[in-house]
């Protein structure tokens, strides 16, 4: 006995169509008597098409019940492809390969002493006793310890709330890294990646046709 909003209800032949309010209601004015069909069609709970008599000078009023089991729609499949390596440079990021990655992996413990290796132009990495910041400086402005702004951190294409947690990523998890400047970053990625955007691929990540490495 519940309402039914959204259903599209049309008197066939006529043109007149309507849309069922939050109370299940429609309303056609100006309707010439006679003998008609109603449709009522709604996506979840299919069609149901009723006989209706409309006389001259009075007003009609129909209740139509759909069917109480909604309908199973089909699933939808969503497939996410990686995006190649040459397409990550197209679009304005710094790609450190898995080989220049193996070649500093075992002089390096995590993603912080991979980037210090690489000596990408602009980018600084600062340690104390209880974190790691990494970012890009303007031109030869110098980041201070105090001042640091860390990018944003995508470990395998998953946004980390702490930037810790993907800087600290062990070296020998590590695939590739793919970097973005702040001018870049903040086309592709929003106002939020003003100091750059970090991305972490790691080997246990699936690759394209589901095979990891």
């Amino acid at each position: 006995g519940d309402a039914v909003s959204d259903a599209e209800v049309e008197l066939l032949g006529t043109g007149a169509r309507a849309v069922s309010d939050s109370r299940g209601r429609v309303r056609f004015d100006r309707v010439h008597p006679g003998q008609y069909r109603m449709a009522v069609n709604h996506l979840a709970y299919g069609e149901q098409v009723t006989p209706v008599r409309i006389g001259s000078g009075m007003d009609v009023s129909l209740e139509v019940k759909l069917s109480q089991t909604p309908i199973e729609l089909d699933g939808i499949e969503v497939t996410v492809d990686e995006l190649d390596q040459n397409d990550l440079t197209v679009m304005g990021g710094h790609l450190i390969t898995r080989d220049a990655v193996e070649r500093v992996r075992t002089r390096t413990r995590d993603v912080g002493d991979i980037l210090r290796q690489q000596n990408v132009r602009g980018l600084i990495v600062m340690r104390d006793a209880t974190q790691t910041c990494i970012g890009f400086t303007q031109g030869q402005v110098r980041m201070y310890r105090n001042d640091c702004t860390p990018m944003l951190v995508y470990v395998d294409g998953v946004w980390q709330a702490e930037p810790m947690i993907g800087v600290e990523v062990a070296s020998d998890a590590v695939d590739r890294i793919v970097l973005f400047r702040p001018l870049e970053a903040g086309t592709l990625f929003g106002p939020d990646a003003a100091n750059g955007v970090l991305m972490i691929y790691t080997r246990n990540a699936q690759r394209p046709g589901g095979a990891g490495r």
